[in-house]
C-alpha cells in the first residue's frame, strides 16, 4: 500500500518505540491476567461461619501454647 500517508509517515523515535513496546506488552500481561482470573463464586454463609470457627481455634490454641511457654 503505497499512499501519500505512508511516505510521510515516519516510525516513532526508539526512545518512544520501546516506551510504547514497553506499555504494549504491560497492558497485553493485565489482559491475560483478567482474562484467565479464577472465577469464584462468594463463599457461602456456612464456608464463613466454619473459617471464622477455625480461625478461633487457632487463635485458642496459640494462646494456650504462649501460656504453657511463661515461666511458672
Amino acid at each position: 500500500m503505497n499512499t501519500a500517508a505512508t511516505l510521510v509517515a515516519r516510525l516513532p523515535r526508539p526512545r518512544t518505540a520501546r516506551l510504547l513496546d514497553r506499555l504494549a506488552l504491560r497492558a497485553g500481561i493485565a489482559l491475560v491476567a483478567w482474562s484467565t482470573r479464577e472465577r469464584r463464586l462468594p463463599p457461602t454463609h456456612a464456608e464463613v461461619a466454619a473459617l471464622r470457627h477455625e480461625r478461633a481455634a487457632l487463635q485458642d490454641r496459640e494462646r494456650r501454647t504462649a501460656l504453657q511457654r511463661l515461666p511458672r
